[in-house]
């Protein structure tokens, strides 16, 4: 499926980019509610094409490329967010059905190399916050010792505003070990 999607994306003009990416995921999603059944592989795959994205994204403010009138760079936060909107969905959905959602950690866990920037971590870091505030069973997401946040403190802090510090300065501390 990856590879026709990659062939699809390729020949799809830039300005489609949105429109495949949303129906891939509606079909992926579907099935899942269908079967049962969810397409990792295309999960993974959707967040190494969005973490890139964002670095692209982060290449284009750091050069001052990220005007109204560049017609590349409107382009590209159209498609990022995209992706940013169907992967956060995917989660939620994933995050109703207690037996997927061991997904969540693995998918996290395997690209945190490729968020080199804050707004990356800072996506990554939403996620994680989102899907630990959506579970009914939060203990079962496990993030990994190295986040050492407690469960009652994040169920307490509605407002979000120290949690999303806590795990955003966490998730750099884990990024910078694991990148040694």
């Amino acid at each position: 499926m990856i590879e026709e999607f990659k062939t699809n994306y390729e020949q799809t003009d830039v300005q489609n980019h949105s429109w495949l990416v949303n129906t891939t995921f509606a079909y992926v999603n579907s099935e899942y509610s269908k079967n049962g059944w969810y397409n990792y592989s295309f999960f993974k795959y959707s967040f190494k094409v969005t973490l890139n994205l964002i670095r692209k994204h982060h290449k284009y403010v750091e050069a001052g490329k990220d005007t109204p009138s560049n017609a590349i760079y409107i382009d590209l936060i159209d498609e990022l967010l995209t992706w940013k909107r169907n992967i956060e969905g995917t989660f939620k959905l994933l995050g109703k059905d207690g037996e997927k959602e061991y997904l969540l950690p693995l998918v996290v866990e395997e690209h945190t190399q490729y968020a080199d920037n804050e707004e990356a971590v800072q996506f990554l870091a939403e996620l994680i916050l989102d899907s630990l505030y959506q579970s009914e069973y939060p203990p079962i997401l496990n993030y990994g010792s190295d986040w050492k946040i407690s469960y009652q403190s994040l169920l307490t802090d509605k407002d979000r505003t120290n949690t999303h510090w806590t795990l955003s300065r966490a998730f750099l501390q884990h990024i910078k070990r694991r990148n040694k």
